[in-house]
């Protein structure tokens, strides 16, 4: 069979609920390998989503969870000591990618920023899903999916003429998110490919939606 086009990519997946998630997975569809990275006693908060939601799924997989992880491997740490940074960077030095979606400052402030994990590879690609991008007043604020509709305008896109802002149900800030840190990450691998070169990646809810 025709090889996957990303066959023997490694990606290290450090994120939670759906945007970050999603460009992993979307990664992990075209043959990468994903590591994610969870914390060490409730993971994912993703997890609890339909619980949150007050949806009882008994036995049955959360849904939501498998749809934003699937085709990953997992690995859970608790990146307060220092010994589970070292297996970070271990990984990192041994990866092609890095995902993470935390608010600014959090990555660095544990030494998993991109200054960092590039002294350990320096051709990393380093992808950051955020909320409003790395620069401007609100770079450090943190963002939902919601936040991304209302704010780009969508809202008022959506329904009849006169009608109050609507939310539009599905994650679309998320997802959109998603596709977009997914195809900078691609065209990073392409430059790196092309050129030699890592570099830093970032897509934020506000200005996909925009």
């Amino acid at each position: 069979p025709m090889p996957m086009p990303l066959d023997g990519i490694r990606v290290i997946d450090w994120t939670i609920w759906q945007q970050g998630p999603v460009c992993a997975a979307m990664l992990g569809d075209l043959g990468a390998e994903v590591i994610k990275i969870e914390e060490r006693e409730k993971g994912d908060p993703g997890r609890g989503m339909l619980k949150m939601s007050g949806v009882d799924l008994g036995d049955r997989p959360n849904f939501y969870f498998e749809a934003n992880n699937r085709n990953k491997k997992s690995l859970t740490l608790d990146l307060k000591k220092p010994e589970a940074l070292e297996i970070v960077y271990q990984l990192v030095a041994k990866s092609d990618i890095f995902v993470q979606n935390y608010r600014f400052g959090v990555a660095s402030r544990l030494g998993l920023g991109y200054e960092t994990l590039r002294k350990h590879n320096p051709k990393l690609i380093y992808a950051s899903a955020t909320g409003y991008g790395p620069e401007g007043p609100d770079r450090a604020d943190p963002s939902f999916d919601q936040m991304g509709l209302a704010r780009s305008g969508l809202m008022l896109a959506a329904g009849e003429p006169d009608m109050p802002p609507l939310q539009i149900a599905g994650g679309i800030a998320d997802q959109m998110g998603a596709i977009m840190l997914a195809y900078g990450v691609m065209s990073a691998l392409l430059a790196r490919e092309r050129f030699g070169v890592g570099q830093e990646v970032d897509a934020s809810h506000l200005g996909s939606m925009i």
